[in-house]
Order: structure tokens, then C-alpha cells, then sequence
């Protein structure tokens, strides 16, 4: 196993795909705009619509950020040197804008859950009825923060040390050694580049399921990290993986796994 491996091609960001979510981000904030204009215009003074105000203003300035920063951005986040539990490491992230703005509307759903949260509970009738539902969505938004805090819910990114493959996403951290990796390559019509392991994959932190998110049907053996939004396509880094591992497109032999891990 060798770290003197060609890095993979860059990839220009662009395209139908790139420029649908520009419009989207552009939509969502127009919309949140309007939204912030109408509150203003019922009653702005009331707490609770004061509120709610704010809120769409927070959302419509990270929409319209989001929408300017995907399209003036050509070129996605490419692997680069980094280091992971003390260890040089190869690494390769999504794009970060997109995480940074799921986590200021999250901190702004806080903040809005909190105010009716308070709100509710001075009402003068039925108070727990009223405070409940927004501090039920506020305390789960507000897991959201802190398992990102806490590394337990993470940005997309791969990362490969000289024995160690590493998985960060949205459901924590898993990863495998090097050394028992089997076979790499691209998801069939899709960004996503799958590792399979002889052993199965070592969970290192876990995201909650019920922040996680939808888990993908896949066997402990394997990690599928999502490339959409890195420098790199899937097939590029399959290749390069390949031969940081020393495996062949179609995988390694039982003989070539031995060999690979008395390497080590």
C-alpha cells in the first residue's frame, strides 16, 4: 500500500443540476421575503409575529446567500492534506456552504421554537397546550446543533490514512482498515463511492436515529460516501482509492488481502 498515488482529476462545478438549486435558493428566498413583508404588514407587534418575522428574515438572507455562493462557485472542495485522531490523513469534504446554512436554520428554529415556547406557556388559557407542540420541534432542532457540536452528525467527507478508511456524514463516523478493504467503486448511476470490507465497519460515533435521517440499505461491510458536492466524481475517487489500498477494479483476492495486511 502506497500514499505516492496519483490524486484523482478535478471536476468543474456546473450544469443543469447546480444551476436548478441556484433558482431553488433563489425562490426559497423570495418566498421567505415575502413572507416577512406580510407578517410586518398584519401586526410586526405582536411577540409572536415578531417572531415569525425575524425567522423569515434570517431564512431569506441564508437562501439568498446559499444562491449566490452556489453560482458563483465553480470549483467543489478536492482532497488535501488534513489529520484525523492525531493521524496525517488524506481528505476530501463536501462543499460547505450547503452544511453551514442547514445549521443556521437550525439555530434560528431554536430560537423561534423558544419564543413560543415562552409565549405559550403565558398564555392565559390552556398554557401547556399552547407550549408543548413548538418545544417539542425546538428541542429536536436543537439536537440537531448539538450532535454537529458533539462530531456525532458531520459534513460529508472521506478521509484515508495509511491504514484507515474513514466515513464521516450526517449518521456519525464509521470507517475500516485499510488493510481489509475488498473492493471500491462507484454506485451504479449515482455520486456515491462504495468501500466494501472483509470485516465489518468499525462505528466509531453514532448520530441518533432519529436525527440520522433515512439510513441507506447497505450491508456493515461497506461505507457509501456521497461525492454530489466534492471535487471529485465518484469514479475518480474509486480509482485513486483502488490504489491507496492496492486493490484492482474488481476487487482483491483472499492471497492479496493476506499480503496487504502483513504490509501493514
Amino acid at each position: 500500500m502506497s500514499a505516492s498515488v496519483s490524486p484523482p482529476p478535478e471536476r468543474t462545478f456546473g450544469g443543469r443540476g447546480k444551476w436548478a438549486e441556484v433558482l431553488a435558493y433563489a425562490g426559497l428566498a423570495v418566498g421567505a421575503g415575502l413572507l416577512a413583508a406580510l407578517v410586518r404588514a398584519l401586526d410586526a407587534e405582536l411577540p409572536a409575529m415578531r417572531a415569525l418575522f425575524w425567522y423569515a428574515v434570517a431564512g431569506a438572507v441564508a437562501s439568498a446567500a446559499l444562491s449566490l455562493a452556489l453560482a458563483v462557485t465553480r470549483r467543489l472542495p478536492t482532497l488535501e492534506d488534513g489529520t484525523i485522531g492525531g493521524r496525517p490523513a488524506s481528505v476530501v469534504r463536501s462543499w460547505g456552504p450547503h452544511w453551514w446554512f442547514s445549521r443556521v436554520m437550525d439555530v434560528a428554529l431554536v430560537s423561534l421554537g423558544v419564543v413560543l415556547v415562552v409565549l405559550g406557556s403565558q398564555a392565559a388559557t390552556d398554557p401547556l397546550v399552547w407550549a408543548i407542540p413548538p418545544a417539542v420541534v425546538a428541542a429536536w432542532f436543537a439536537g440537531l446543533v448539538v450532535l454537529a457540536l458533539t462530531g456525532r452528525r458531520n459534513r460529508e467527507a472521506l478521509w484515508v490514512t495509511d491504514d484507515r478508511v474513514v466515513h464521516e456524514s450526517r449518521r456519525g463516523r464509521r470507517s475500516v482498515a485499510l488493510a481489509d478493504v475488498e473492493r471500491v467503486w462507484a454506485g451504479s448511476g449515482s455520486e456515491r463511492l462504495m468501500v466494501r470490507s472483509e470485516r465489518p465497519v468499525d462505528v466509531e460515533t453514532r448520530c441518533p436515529r432519529l436525527w440520522g435521517g433515512r439510513r441507506l440499505l447497505q450491508p456493515d461491510h461497506v461505507l457509501a460516501v456521497d461525492c454530489s458536492l466534492m471535487g471529485h466524481s465518484a469514479d475518480a475517487l474509486a480509482t485513486w482509492l483502488q490504489g491507496r489500498a492496492g486493490v484492482g477494479a474488481t476487487g482483491a483476492s483472499v492471497a492479496e488481502r493476506r499480503r496487504r495486511r502483513r504490509e501493514v
